[in-house]
């Protein structure tokens, strides 16, 4: 009896060996034997975008078969500022195909496109079928805070007008404002960088408007500044979203004693738009031009016509001369002829 079963349970093992075997030649259902798995093909151009400071930004990315980066081309009719914004649009595709890989650090000052170009061959990744995050690709998280609402019973106190001054913009507009200023209004909140050496915490307290940048400075600048100033955001309106008119509406609500616009930006054009309506309103729009044509002394200039407007030129003049000294200690190194050039760092905005 035990030898008969000790056969029959040989047997069974046997014949499911047998069964396995078998099924492992044919093959699964899912992956027959002769079922040849064939590698993706990625070859080919493709084009990714990303919002950028000035508008939407479109790049072209070439890749082989593997999925290796050939090249990257940035599409030349991008609206970012020249000099700042083209430092990383000339530079990154360079990084990116040597490194293979969007591990790049963002450049001092232009970090929304430098951002943006990441973003726009992340894209065009994604839309040949890879996963960005291979080649080091880190979405950037939007730091949005939470704005105070407006309250128009906080806006800062209007002083009796004691006068007026004359000056000339950045566009040789010739404008007159009366005096002193009390309140005022910014195209966007980087522009407050050159009135706080000026006016210290007064530059938040007599700021009752600003427009949105691409980079959310209105949320940046109020999560920084808030622990140090107050909520100074409950008597600040926005006036415009990013790279988009003007609201009429909310600068008559606010009324400003003045309205300074960086031109550089192309915002003017759009406050421009509403000057008539401004100047009814006894409202003056200013020019602005930072970070200028000549780079050496447009924030100088800039800070020079603030002292004029705000009515404190010898500060002005202090932190002009200040930033003069600065150049004109890198100029005495004669870098252009020099070899071993130093690393020089510069940083602009406040946030």
């Amino acid at each position: 009896m035990k030898r008969t079963f000790s056969i029959i349970l040989i047997f069974t093992l046997l014949l499911m060996l047998f069964v396995g075997c078998t099924a492992k030649d044919e093959g699964s259902p899912e992956t027959g034997a002769d079922e040849t798995v064939t590698p993706a093909d990625y070859a080919g151009t493709y084009t990714g975008v990303a919002p950028a400071y000035n508008g939407e930004l479109s790049v072209e990315v070439e890749l082989d078969s593997a999925g290796k980066i050939l090249s990257v081309t940035v599409d030349k009719n991008h609206g970012e500022t020249q000099d700042i914004g083209t430092i990383p649009i000339e530079s990154f595709p360079a990084k990116i195909l040597s490194a293979q890989s969007l591990k790049v650090d963002a450049v001092t000052g232009a970090t929304v496109t430098s951002d943006a170009i990441l973003a726009a061959v992340a894209d065009a990744l994604s839309k040949a079928g890879l996963n960005p995050a291979d080649y080091g690709f880190e979405a950037s998280e939007s730091e949005e805070y939470e704005l105070a609402a407006l309250d128009l019973s906080k806006l800062p106190e209007k002083a009796p007008v004691t006068g007026s001054i004359e000056l000339t913009d950045s566009k040789g507009r010739q404008v007159t404002l009366d005096t002193p200023i009390s309140s005022y209004a910014i195209s966007t909140m980087d522009v407050i960088d050159y009135i706080i050496p000026l006016l210290g915490e007064d530059a938040f307290h007599k700021l009752v408007a600003s427009g949105q940048d691409g980079g959310h400075g209105l949320n940046t600048y109020a999560k920084l500044y808030t622990p140090i100033i107050g909520n100074f955001m409950e008597h600040v309106g926005k006036i415009s979203e990013h790279n988009a008119p003007f609201d009429l509406e909310m600068i008559l609500a606010v009324n400003p004693d003045v309205l300074i616009v960086n031109s550089a930006m192309g915002a003017h054009n759009y406050a421009l738009e509403i000057e008539p309506q401004l100047q009814e309103a006894g409202i003056p729009i200013v020019l602005i031009d930072v970070p200028g044509k000549i780079f050496v002394s447009s924030a100088q200039e800039t800070i020079r016509q603030l002292g004029g407007i705000f009515q404190v030129e010898e500060r002005a003049e202090e932190v002009a001369s200040f930033i003069d000294e600065q150049f004109d200690l890198l100029a005495s190194k004669n870098l252009a002829e020099r070899n071993d050039k130093p690393t020089v760092y510069y940083e602009k905005s406040g946030y």
